[in-house]
Formats: C-alpha cells, structure tokens, sequence
C-alpha cells in the first residue's frame, strides 16, 4: 500500500510540474520586494502571506504568464515588471496600487483591458506600448500626466477616458492608436506631445481646450480621417480658421486636417511659419498657395502630399526644413523666386543660392514626356523646365546632398554623382525603389543614416574614398533585408570592414 501511495506521489508531482504548478518557491524576494518569477503556472496568484510591498523591475519579464492577481499590500509595480509577457490577458490590481513604472506592461500583446488604481497619479513612459490588444481603459481622477509612447502601438484601442485633471499628454502617447475614433481633451489640460496622437487615423475631429499652451510637431499628423481642428475661444495661444489649426497671432500654421475636403488651399497672408509636419500626408491637397510673406517652412512641413503637383518658393523665405518635400509622389516642380538671397531653383530641382548644395529633387520626376512650362514670379524673368529623365547627372559643384532631398523619387533608376561631393544627408535616396547602382565619390566623407532605405534594386554601391565615410548615426545605412555589394578601393578593404558601421556590413565589403 505504501508503495502504491508513493508511487501515486510522484506521479501527481510529475503532473503538477508538467502543468506549470504554482509553488511558494517560484516567488524571488528581497526585502519585501517580488525581484523575479520562476515559475511556469500560466495563471498566477501571488500569495498574500509572504510580507510582499512591491513587484520589483522586470520580475516577470518575458515570461509566459497568462493573468495574474496581485494581492492587497503590494504597492507598487516597477518598471518594465511585466515586459514583453505576450500571452497576459488579464490582471487584477488593488486599490492600494499607487506607483506603475516605465514600461511595466510593455508589449503585452494580449493584454485586452486593465484597470488602473484611483492612487495612481501618472502613467509613465513606454507603460503599454506594443498592448495590440487592449481595446478600453479608464484612467483614474487622479492621472496628471501620460508620458512618452504609453500607449504607443495600441492598435485595438477604440476609446479611453481622460480624467479632468490630465494637464499633459507626452510625446508620442498615442502613436498608431488607430482604432481610435474620438478623444475628449479635458479643459485641464496644458500641453499635448510631439506625434502625440500621430497615425490615430479612425479620428475625424479635435477639439483643443482653453488653456493648452503647448502643442508639439505632428502631435495630429497622419490622422487620415482628421477633418477639422477646433479650438477653445478663450485660448490665449492658438486659434483656429476654417478647421486649420494657427498660433493665436496666425503667424504660425501648426497643423492643417489630412482630411480637410477642399483640393486647394490659400495660406493666409500673415502666415510667416509653416510649423513641422504642418501638412503631413495631406493626400487630398491638390493645390498651395504660399503667401509673400512666408520665411520659414519647417522640417517635413509638406511630406507625403501625394497629390501636389509644384511648388513655389516665395522670396522671403530663408529657411526650409529637412525632408519639407519628401515623398510627395507627383511633386515635378519645386520653384524659388528669383530674387530670394537664399535659395534657387534650376529644371524644377530646389537648391541653396550658390548651388553648393541641392535640397529637393522632386519625387514625382518621370520618364514620360512633359511639355515644357513657364513660370513667373513677377519679374519678368521666366525659366523653361527640362523633360525628366530616369537618369540624371548632377551638376558638377554641388558638395552637399540634404536629407531626404531625393526621398521618394521612385522612377530614379541611376544618378551620376558629381566629384566634389562631401557629404550625403539623412535618408537622401530613401525610397528610390529603382535605383540600381550608385558610385560615392572619393571627396564623399559623411553619410547619413538610412540614405538608402527603401531601395529594393540597388545592387551595387562603389565608393572611392581610401578612407572609409563617417557614418552620421546609428540608424542602418540600409535596409535590414539588403543583400547587395559593397566595393571599396582594394587597399582600403581591411580599413571599411573594420570601421564603425561599416564592419556591420563587413561581409558585403568587397574590392
């Protein structure tokens, strides 16, 4: 009989184990803090009885937890404490809850809802980025702040209450929440964040309350349903006319509506400043008109309008943001008035003043045949535009190709560089997608991040410096799926293979 019972232990022992069972070992403590979970349960109770205050930082990261109940007396939840645990469903939290650190349910793709304790005063930075799966959450009264990314990537997210006392939306916050299709601004609220709701493209109106006093760049790009932007009459730093969204003064236009149902529009004639990503993929805007008055044209500022055909610099104007024309995919014509001391036009292609560097190639340049077209900028003067060609030499002189200055020109198949070239910008040939070959001159001796994602057809890249380019960030100089080749000068093949960047792509590197 023993023998039997024994037997029967250990195979009841076999099956507990086999099947995840939680055990009181499974819980690591410190000083009344939970450091780690070694257990396999799916469904985990954490026992009250063992004097635990806090879940300490990654106690359960990247583990295959399907929910959990935290018991009373546990007060806080540290960062990254549930990070990457993908098949988490549901969690209880109690009342008695007052702190959720950074990240502490990031990429719980699972994770359908959640309630967050009325203690808790902050949702902190990266706290549910990456949930796929939660469709609602109510925030407690007592939430003063949303930090940076906390709800990025909530894609399922279609509606969350924001308690009246939130004064400040961070950076990024909502990115990608694209199930949502309403936001309720509280009247307490202070700032909105940098691409704060960028990509929430179910959004068809905002309204901005009465005392924001800050709004960041993009905070409303990419909301492809976005018509209209209100705001509060007694705001003393921003207005609104006809759904476009000003500084209160109207010499800065922050945000135009991608939806907005109108093929042109006509900046007023006070506007001095188009803010970054002002227009943002305002695919419908067929037609600009950029007043007089206009000097700054910010980073982005007309990116991925897909369906402007030209643009005309005004005289005024001396500064134009990096990527301001990027990707707008039938933009042949980028002209600048003639007497602007700053910038120049030549064949529709934008550049500085004395030619040394070219800023804008447009992306919607074609092989097919133009008719050739005058513009006037009311001097008399008039230039006749050049048939595009899929080829394209450039013009000896130039020694600084800007950022994203050919980004999205999409039927480039090859380009000649000239021999003075020093430097390339930040994703300058980014989406060149028929690209097949380009040769960097030897004088070429900084590169900028990403210069040639997107460029699923560029085979070959020759460079002829000695010494390797300097690489201007940490961003991949290429695709992560290229499979091209690299060809240096023989005698300089040990110096790219072991410089920095370049040894990443060592194996590519040939003489």
């Amino acid at each position: 009989m023993d023998k039997r019972i024994a037997v029967l232990f250990f195979f009841l022992t076999v099956l507990c184990f086999a099947a995840g069972a939680q055990t009181v070992e499974d819980f690591e403590l410190k000083n009344g803090v939970l450091v780690k979970y070694h257990g396999r349960a799916a469904a985990v109770l954490i026992p009250g009885n063992l004097g635990i205050n806090a879940i300490g930082r990654r106690a359960f990261y990247g583990s295959g937890i399907s929910s959990i109940t935290i018991p009373e007396g546990i007060s806080a939840i540290g960062s990254e404490a549930f990070y990457g645990c993908s098949s988490l469903t549901s969690i209880e939290i109690p009342e008695g809850v007052s702190f959720i650190g950074a990240g502490a349910f990031y990429g719980c793709s699972s994770l359908s809802s959640i309630k967050i304790p009325g203690r808790v005063g902050a949702v902190g930075d990266w706290t549910f980025y990456g949930c796929s799966s939660l469709i609602s959450i109510s925030l407690p009264a007592g939430i003063s702040s949303i930090g940076y990314a906390a709800f990025y990537g909530c894609s399922s997210l279609t509606s969350i209450s924001l308690p009246g006392g939130l004064a400040s939306i961070g950076e990024r916050a909502f990115y990608g929440c694209s199930s949502l299709v309403s936001i309720n601004l509280p009247g307490g609220l202070r700032s909105i964040g940098y691409e704060a709701f960028y990509g929430c493209s179910g959004i068809t109106s905002i309204n901005i309350p009465e005392g924001v006093v800050n709004i960041g760049a993009g905070a409303f790009a990419a909301c492809g349903r976005l018509e209209s932007i209100q705001v509060s009459k007694g705001n003393e730093f921003f207005t609104h006319r006809n759904g476009v969204l000003f500084s209160k003064d109207l010499d800065t236009l922050v945000a135009y509506p991608a939806a907005k149902n109108s093929p042109s529009y006509s900046i007023p004639g006070k506007v001095t400043h188009i803010g970054n990503r002002a227009f943002y993929r305002c695919s419908r805007l067929g037609k600009i008109k950029i007043p007089g008055n206009l000097t700054h044209i910010g980073e982005k500022a007309f990116y991925g309008c897909s369906s402007l055909p030209e643009i005309k610099i005004p005289g005024k104007v001396i500064h134009i943001g990096d990527g301001a024309f990027a990707f707008c995919e039938k933009l042949t014509e980028i002209e600048a008035a003639g007497g602007n001391k700053f910038f120049a036009g030549r064949d529709g292609i934008l550049y500085d003043k004395d030619f040394t560097a070219l800023i804008a190639y447009p992306a919607g340049y074609t092989a097919v045949p133009k008719r050739a077209r005058s513009f006037g900028f009311g001097n008399g003067k008039t230039e006749k535009k050049a048939q595009r060609p899929l080829s394209w030499n450039m013009p000896e002189g130039i020694i600084r190709i800007g950022p994203y200055a050919f980004a999205g020109a999409s039927a480039l198949s090859s380009i000649t560089l000239p021999g003075d070239l020093k430097t390339l910008g930040e994703r300058a040939f980014a989406g060149c997608s028929d690209l097949n070959a380009i040769n960097i001159p030897g004088e070429v001796a900084g590169i900028g991040g990403g210069v040639f994602d997107g460029c699923p057809r560029l085979g070959i890249i020759t460079l002829d410096a000695l010494r390797p380019p300097e690489l201007e960030s940490n961003f991949l100089l290429f695709d992560e799926a290229w499979r091209g080749g690299i060809y240096v000068p023989p005698a300089a093949l040990n110096a790219y293979r072991q410089a920095k960047g370049w040894k990443d792509y060592a194996g590519m590197i040939n003489p």
